[in-house]
Parts: structure tokens; C-alpha cells; sequence
């Protein structure tokens, strides 16, 4: 009962929140940048599918952890979490974004091209949604469901009135910027960014833990400047030898892996690894594909 109670409200509060965002969307915007909006999150969930299959192994081995109080494997568990599920997720999200456009064109046609600027910041969203993930199962299976009541309260607080002033015209009873579907998209990634450094920060301080924070503004920074250079460098080489929109994507993909892996040899600490914890990562992977 004292696990279960601060989430009923919780999860009330959390719907009624999702409709009205919605409801704002719909009455300021219109169905088309309904539209816009709904398919750039169908995307961007994409990026978090492998953090979601991850998430009940992370929540068994804290349980675990916290149930043997052993508090110095419960921060090593979560530190290496984070910085991995987050990096994977800005790498799989910094190739995509420069390819917006052509996502939109290719999947959905040309008449939803206006929709490639919502779906571009929607591939931000999933990156902190992945950080997300991993505090609210921290918080689960650490039994402490009032302190993310009490965080969700909080944002929600402040999130519909963000909701109404970016998506309500100028000519409103109570006027707003009338910024649309990208207006909205902008408002979850950054509000969800806020949050989760909130509730990690939160954690942290529960523990008496230093607050891990650079990794994210480092690999944020680099895996984007990676996948917007790989791109415009394959465009440079398109102008000068045409190349199909396939092979574009596999060279543009091959170029942003080698550079990505490049990085991520030279920082292995991104990923909270050593050097040689991640050399012998790597030749555990290439035994095993030698054995098949």
C-alpha cells in the first residue's frame, strides 16, 4: 500500500496532462500539426527500443544490490547505465537527425515535408527519455515511488502552462507564440532535459553521490557534430559523383560508425569503461563471432 499509493495519482495526473497537451495541439494547431506531431514521437521511439529491452536486467541487478545493501555496486550499476543507454541512444539519434527530410519524404511523401523540422527535434527526445527510463526504475526499485510522485507533480505543474503559451495564437483570449507542432516538440525535449538531470540530481544527493553530468554535454556535442559532418561530407562527394539515395546512407552510415567507434576509443569513459575493459569487450564480441 505505501509503494502503490503515490502512484495512482501519479499516473491520473500524467494522462490528464498527455490530453490536455494534446487538446492544446489540436484547438491552437490544427489536425496537420496533430499530425506533424504524433509521427515525429512514433519515430523517435525507435531510438529506444534497446534501452527499454534492457531496463528489467538494470532493475533486477539494483534490487539485488540495494536488497545486500551494497551501495558501491548500486552506483557502479547505475553510473555505467546511464552513460551507456545514453550514449547509444545520441549515437543512433545524432545519424539520424541530419536525415529528417529524407525520412519524412521517403515514409510519409512529399506533402509532409513541413513536418521534417518536428521530426528532427523529436530525435532529440528520445535521448534523455532513455536517462528517464533508468531513474524511474532507480526509483522503483529503490521503493521510493512518493519522491517520483512528488518530481511528476512538479513538472506537470509546470509543463501545461509551458504548453499553453507556446502553442496558443497570438490572437487568444490569452495570447501565446502559436508555435505548432515544432513549438511543442521543443518543449518536451527541453522539459524532459530539465527533469531528468532534476531527478538524477535528486538521486544523487540521496546517496551522497557526486553528480554525473559532463558526459552527457560531451557526448551530446560530439556524436551530433559527428553525424551532421558525415552528412554534409557525402553530400560534397554526392555533388561531385551522383550517388543513390542507398548508397548515400550506407556511406554516410560506414563514415559516422568508424568516427563514432574512433571516439569512443579515445573517451572510453563516455561509456564508463576503461581502455582495457573495453579492448576485452571487443574480443569477447569477435570470439564469439569466430565461433559461429
Amino acid at each position: 500500500r505505501i509503494y502503490c499509493m503515490p502512484l495512482i495519482p501519479m499516473t491520473l495526473l500524467s494522462f490528464g496532462s498527455n490530453i490536455l497537451d494534446r487538446w492544446f495541439l489540436q484547438y491552437f494547431g490544427g489536425s496537420k500539426e496533430q499530425a506533424f506531431y504524433s509521427i515525429g514521437l512514433q519515430f523517435s521511439t525507435v531510438c529506444l527500443l534497446l534501452t527499454t529491452s534492457m531496463l528489467r536486467i538494470f532493475w533486477k541487478e539494483i534490487s539485488e544490490a540495494l536488497k545486500n545493501d551494497d551501495l558501491d555496486r548500486v552506483q557502479i550499476l547505475y553510473k555505467k547505465t546511464c552513460r551507456t543507454f545514453f550514449i547509444s541512444t545520441v549515437v543512433f539519434s545524432g545519424f539520424l537527425i541530419p536525415w529528417s527530410k529524407d525520412i519524412t519524404q521517403v515514409f510519409l511523401g512529399h506533402a509532409y515535408l513541413d513536418g521534417a523540422a518536428v521530426l528532427a527535434t523529436m530525435f532529440f527526445y528520445p535521448i534523455h527519455v532513455a536517462l528517464n527510463q533508468i531513474c524511474i526504475t532507480m526509483l522503483m526499485a529503490s521503493s521510493k515511488t512518493r519522491l517520483r510522485s512528488i518530481i511528476t507533480f512538479c513538472s506537470t505543474s509546470i509543463s501545461l502552462p509551458i504548453s499553453y503559451f507556446v502553442l496558443a495564437t497570438p490572437d487568444a483570449l490569452v495570447p501565446g507564440f502559436g508555435l505548432g507542432a515544432v513549438g511543442m516538440a521543443w518543449k518536451v525535449v527541453l522539459l524532459n532535459m530539465i527533469l531528468v538531470n532534476l531527478t538524477s540530481w535528486l538521486i544523487s544527493r540521496s546517496y551522497e553521490w557526486k553528480f554525473d553530468w559532463v558526459y552527457q554535454v560531451v557526448g551530446l556535442s560530439t556524436f551530433l557534430f559527428l553525424g551532421w559532418f558525415s552528412f554534409e561530407i557525402i553530400n560534397e562527394l554526392n555533388a561531385w559523383v551522383p550517388l543513390g539515395l542507398i548508397i548515400k546512407v550506407s556511406t554516410t552510415l560506414l563514415l559516422y560508425s568508424v568516427l563514432s567507434g574512433m571516439v569512443i576509443w579515445a573517451m572510453p569513459w563516455l561509456i564508463c569503461m576503461t581502455r582495457e575493459e573495453l579492448k576485452t569487450n571487443i574480443s569477447f564480441v569477435l570470439a564469439l563471432n569466430r565461433m559461429k
